[in-house]
Formats: C-alpha cells, structure tokens, sequence
C-alpha cells in the first residue's frame, strides 16, 4: 500500500516491520522517513537507497557501512 505526501510523491506505508508515517527528506542517495519499529514499538528514521543507485555495487558497500555505523549509535536526542 501507499499513501501521497504533500509533494504528491507516493511512498510506502509499511516497509517490513517499520510503518512509515511521513517522508522527511531526499538526498543524494534517496529518501529518508519518519516511521515507527512496530517489533519494538519506537520512532525511528528510515533511509531508502534509491533505485538507481541500487543496482551499482560501490554506491550499494557504501550505503549498506553507513546503515552499520548508524546502528551502532546510541544518544537520546537521535533516532
């Protein structure tokens, strides 16, 4: 299922265990939402590789060691 922002750009309303709620920004990479962990019920920022960069293998490396030094952040003002 989807749902249209405000830009009437249509994203995903569940993606796995996160439920998205709002787009918050794109960049050079792709899209990063605002959604919900329903496993572990708390907010969370979720990133999305675009689909042009995910068929080349270094933008892929590179996209995939971001999203482990991101985990590995633990700070009450970030989600």
């Amino acid at each position: 299922a989807t749902t249209t922002n405000k830009l009437d750009n249509p994203f995903p309303q569940q993606l796995g265990d996160f439920e998205v709620l709002r787009k918050i920004g794109e960049g050079g990479m792709g899209a990063v939402y605002e959604g919900i962990q329903k496993r572990l019920n708390r907010r969370v920022a979720i990133k999305v590789l675009s689909h042009r960069l995910a068929s080349d293998g270094e933008f892929l490396k590179r996209f995939q060691r971001e999203a482990q030094a991101t985990a590995s952040i633990n700070h009450p003002n970030l989600i």
